[in-house]
């Protein structure tokens, strides 16, 4: 089950000491599911230092969803804001 689950996977991989591509999760704060377990301020911080430590380009994709659907490779602050 925890193989469906990338975050997940990598989380525990890691623990095993088993080389594997890092994975981070980032919840919105405007969510209704997630508003009350976040700053109002976001986590836009936490997103910036992530960024700023692997350089562009980066992945992104949502948590929701399946395969490669709303992939995208950011290679500008602009792309990792929409």
């Amino acid at each position: 089950e925890i193989c469906r689950e990338k975050a997940a996977t990598s989380l525990v991989l890691d623990q095993h000491k088993v080389d594997n591509i890092n994975h981070s999760v980032f919840l919105n704060p405007a969510h209704e599911m997630t508003a009350e377990y976040l700053p109002r301020s976001g986590c836009w911080a936490e997103i910036q230092k992530l960024v700023g430590e692997l350089g562009f380009p980066v992945v992104l994709k949502p948590l929701k969803g399946t395969g490669g659907l709303d992939v995208i490779k950011a290679t500008c602050w602009r792309e990792v804001e929409a």
